[in-house]
């Protein structure tokens, strides 16, 4: 395989593509926990939906008038 002969070289390389291989661990491993939180969120946002029309319709049940909605920012 060629990364591991580049790895085994002891040369500048084996240093640069070391780094290299570091660098995109971290950054595959950075992305990944990006997807499950923007996930997280989109369930969150689906919720406080639901928690904001159960709010109305019992403010709207006992007489409270409801007050404009908050936008989220995106």
């Amino acid at each position: 395989m060629i990364t591991k002969r580049v790895l085994e070289s002891g040369t500048g390389y084996a240093n640069a593509l070391w780094h290299n291989l570091k660098s995109f661990d971290a950054a595959v491993e950075k992305e990944s926990k990006v997807k499950e939180l923007e996930r997280k969120m989109d369930l969150m946002l689906g919720e406080l939906a639901e928690v904001r029309k159960e709010n109305a319709e019992i403010r709207a049940t006992i007489g409270v008038a409801v007050p404009e909605k908050k936008s989220v920012a995106s």
